[in-house]
């Protein structure tokens, strides 16, 4: 076929719409991007009119600590101390891991600093979210209910999901996970409170109210996990020997939901005689998918929180210690 032939042919033709297909289509992206573009400060604003009904006062952007800012279950986005009448409290853009098919929830929190020390989370709305396709189904009531979670002082640890059906239960669990997130990070960095187990490895999913007690080179820990997405928190019990493998091992509380605990691993239900570098080993080989994955996972990074920090513990609990 000759050039002037080809100039003719239907080919060509299709080739001249299909560019000028492309072409008024970047032109059409180009002006509804400009048309649509919403600044991070729009997006802010918009934010804070949602949460509180009007504008308020905020500082710059501070620059998230990156020490507290990130764990398996949540991240810590972006932070802005608020001002005037609303001074001492903080907006935390948060990120809750742990939705449906593995998807997040983002949102926006706002915890209280009073005299120094963290007062609590006072309000909290959705900004995003990927994957979840059932979030329409909580609304704000939902989200007041967790908040109301920290009336009862005595026996509040921290926000989960326990009685409240939302038929979105995965993300609601994410939406804590940014509600425990913002209340972690704000202790730590704005009220001065220091993790007893700030040092520790694998301790994502360990709550502050466990204890460590050790008896002459046996350590035993009373382990209390976080809520893992449907996973409610497990109470476990165990004890690691001087040469670092687990010598006893009880479930004193499952949370696995039911249903799911005749799924869960053998090694999540017994971890005797396992020591960090097997329970290492059965992550890396998949050994958490069984079924109860969430449960699994619970479970076996408790036995690897004991087994990896033996040494630390002992130091620091053993008569004389520094706990």
């Amino acid at each position: 076929m000759t050039a002037k032939e080809f100039f003719k042919s239907t080919a060509f033709k299709c080739i001249c719409v299909l560019l000028c297909i492309v072409l008024i289509c970047g032109i059409l992206l180009t002006i509804c991007n400009a048309l649509f573009f919403v600044s991070d400060k729009e997006r802010l604003d918009r934010a804070i009119a949602k949460i509180y009904g009007t504008t308020v006062e905020y500082n710059d952007k501070e620059e998230v600590d990156e020490d507290y800012s990130s764990t398996a279950l949540y991240k810590v986005n972006q932070v802005y101390p608020l001002l005037g009448t609303h001074e001492g409290e903080y907006l935390l853009n948060v990120t809750g891991n742990g939705g449906y098919s593995g998807g997040t929830v983002t949102c926006w929190v706002v915890a209280n600093v009073t005299d120094g020390k963290f007062d609590g989370i006072s309000k909290v709305t959705i900004d995003s979210n990927s994957g979840q396709s059932y979030i329409a189904k909580i609304g704000s009531d939902d989200l007041q209910a967790l908040i109301d979670q920290q009336e009862d002082s005595s026996s509040f640890v921290s926000f989960t999901t326990n009685g409240i059906s939302t038929g979105a239960t995965f993300s609601l669990s994410a939406i804590t996970n940014c509600m425990n997130g913002a209340s972690e990070y704000v202790r730590a960095v704005y009220g001065g409170e220091v993790s007893k187990f700030a040092n520790y490895e694998y301790k994502d999913y360990i709550e502050e109210t466990t204890e460590i007690t050790v008896s002459g080179t046996d350590v035993t820990y009373n382990i209390i996990t976080k809520a893992n997405g449907k996973a409610k928190p497990f109470t476990i019990n165990i004890t690691v020997n001087s040469e670092k493998k687990i010598t006893s091992y009880e479930i004193v509380v499952n949370g696995s939901t039911s249903g799911y605990q005749s799924s869960m691993s053998a090694i999540a239900l017994n971890m005797v005689d396992q020591t960090q570098t097997s329970l290492e080993e059965h992550v890396n080989a998949g050994g958490l998918n069984t079924g109860a994955t969430l449960s699994n996972t619970l479970c076996v990074y408790s036995g690897l929180f004991a087994t990896a920090n033996y040494d630390l513990a002992l130091e620091q609990y053993a008569e004389g210690g520094n706990a």
